[in-house]
């Protein structure tokens, strides 16, 4: 593995091995969401825009619930980044035991819960009540792949950690074609006269491909020859590393958590939103109606009323592209926890500062290549998950404003990325408490009543993210500070 894919990033040239390492992990991180994507253009186009809602329902409560796990993974990465670079081979081995047990353990829980209480979680986030049926179906099917998604996202955080990004780049192209092929077939063979009901299709191709996904990436780590093989008969959790794992890992999912909770609180606020233009439109649609009829039919023309489904439906669709401006910058970010998890392991400091400035150069030209299209007509791109126009009309107020204010994002997830990689994870996750977290409900509960439009409930997303963006350079700047004179005066020169 080391020889053909794995990378040293302690020695050579930080721009060239980012960016070998980076591009695949911004393409596996596409064709991961591209699974999403695939549920809800086949949802949208082959059943209808109420299937396209409740599939886009369950995304925002769905990361709610698995994102602390997914961050757990990170702290398996920095563990494993850690020990390679300071050369330590035995405690690598422990530490991917201890991840893939922590992996199997996380899958569980979150199988429990989601199965649970899903249908409790859909009424609290002001589900629509006609959704709720179809997305509670969706989302007990979908849990059935998440201990496989979440074997899977801790096996590809071992690899990464070896500097190999190609191989899980590999996998999720093949378990992406299992999606999509699987989606269609299911959703097309099964009678139409399910209705909705069929989203059960798109969700039992996604569990395919989670499953595929998982066995896959977890056979490379029992073939593998060197410090990164799993021996399943020694599959254990070490306390040392379980402690180094938890270390990083659960401020980086609390951090992740408290993202997801600020948007689950926005994404209710549409949901509310849609409801209320539903009843006004209602009730001005009626009153039509009688005039209509009072006018012997003569303004037959009248359009069919309103539906919040609409709503909801395009603000998904809106969603799923802003899933990947996210991805544009998410990818650097991940090069970031692996690049100064290895150095920080070796103790050259100095390369992490100049990984973070090149992440961040590469991120901002990442986001121009969707941005800048997405500015000049989003409703185009829109239109490939529905052809209702009022849903892509409602859809291309949240991607016009976010498609710049993304720019703003990039330094909180470098910074915080190389926080956690040297193992201070516990900072990223005040700022964002702080600054994210608590700045989103902040405006949300206080200014968004003051003109409650969909525009003005958006700009809580570039708020947080330039005031966090803030906080995370002088937080950096005092980290860095206190590493740098743990060190000898001559390893501050070296490195």
């Amino acid at each position: 593995m080391r020889s053909r894919y794995g990378m040293d990033l302690t020695e050579g040239s930080i721009f060239k091995k980012m960016i070998i390492f980076c591009i695949p992990v911004i393409l596996t991180s596409i064709l991961q969401q591209l699974f999403n994507t695939a549920d809800q253009i086949v949802a949208g186009r082959l059943i209808g825009d109420n299937a396209l809602a409740s599939v886009g329902s369950t995304s925002t409560l769905y990361n709610l619930l698995i994102n602390f796990f997914i961050g757990l993974s990170t702290g398996t990465t920095v563990t494993c980044a850690k020990h390679k670079g300071a050369g330590n081979d035995r405690k690598v081995t422990n530490s991917v035991s201890t991840g893939i047990s922590l992996a199997l353990i996380s899958g569980a829980i979150i199988f429990t819960v989601g199965q649970a209480f899903c249908r409790q979680l859909l009424v609290a986030t002001a589900v629509p009540s006609y959704l709720e049926n179809f997305a509670a179906l969706y989302m007990r099917v979908i849990f059935i792949g998440t201990p496989f998604q979440l074997l899977y996202n801790f096996s590809a955080g071992i690899l990464r950690a070896s500097g190999d990004t190609k191989r899980p780049l590999y996998i999720l192209t093949a378990a992406g074609m299992v999606n999509v092929a699987l989606n269609l077939i299911l959703v097309l063979i099964l009678p139409e006269s399910m209705g909705d009901k069929r989203v059960i299709g798109v969700a039992i191709g996604t569990v395919a491909s989670h499953l595929f996904s998982s066995v896959t990436v977890l056979s490379i780590l029992i073939r593998s020859s060197d410090c990164f093989r799993l021996e399943l008969k020694k599959l254990k959790i070490h306390k040392e590393h379980l402690f180094e794992i938890l270390k990083v890992g659960m401020p980086a999912g609390i951090s992740s958590v408290a993202f997801s909770m600020a948007n689950v609180v926005i994404q209710s606020n549409v949901n509310m939103y849609a409801s209320r233009e539903a009843l006004n439109y209602g009730i001005r649609y009626s009153s039509y109606q009688g005039i209509n009829a009072a006018a012997g039919g003569a303004l037959s023309s009248a359009k069919e009323p309103f539906k919040a489904g609409v709503v909801v439906s395009g603000i998904h669709a809106a969603n799923n592209i802003d899933s990947y401006l996210s991805l544009m910058i998410a990818g650097w970010a991940v090069g970031v926890v692996s690049f100064t998890g290895q150095n920080y392991g070796a103790k050259k400091y100095g390369r992490i500062d100049k990984t973070v400035i090149c992440a961040m150069t590469l991120a901002v030209i990442a986001l121009s290549i969707p941005a800048i299209p997405l500015l000049i007509d989003s409703k185009l791109f829109l239109s490939i998950f529905t052809e209702t126009e009022s849903a892509i009309r409602f859809g291309s107020m949240k991607v016009s404003l976010l498609a710049w204010a993304y720019a703003l994002y990039i330094p909180l997830d470098m910074l915080g990325a190389a926080l956690r990689g040297v193992e201070h994870s516990t900072v990223p996750l005040a700022l964002n408490l702080i600054f994210v977290f608590g700045a989103r409900l902040i405006w949300v509960f206080f200014f968004y009543p003051l003109d409650p439009t969909l525009t003005m409930l958006y700009v809580a997303y570039p708020l947080s993210w330039g005031l966090s963006s803030v906080a995370h350079f002088i937080a950096y700047l005092t980290v860095r500070r206190k590493l740098r004179k743990n060190l000898p005066e001559e390893a501050v020169q070296n490195s």
